[in-house]
């Protein structure tokens, strides 16, 4: 972090999930607003997924939203990279 075209919002640090079981970003259209770019993996001893990170386009996502967003999952959140 952080991207030019994402804010971002992590859960979980990348080092907590087993490195052969990370998922690639998913993308999914949720009831906030816009396309969230969800990161998922899979804890060490779990068989299911999890979230690790949020991405929020910036076209889609205001700086506000996002960090509620955010804020409401209990992430730590670092805006859009400014160029």
């Amino acid at each position: 972090m952080p991207y030019p075209n994402f804010h971002s919002c992590r859960l979980a640090e990348p080092d907590s999930f087993d490195p052969n079981g990370m998922g690639r970003g998913i993308k999914f259209k949720t009831v906030v607003s816009g396309i969230l770019n969800i990161i998922i993996g899979k804890l060490p001893g779990h068989d299911k997924s999890t979230t690790q990170a949020y991405r929020y386009s910036i076209k889609d996502w205001t700086e506000d939203a996002a960090r509620k967003h955010c804020q409401d999952n209990d992430g730590r959140f670092e805006p859009a990279k400014k160029e």
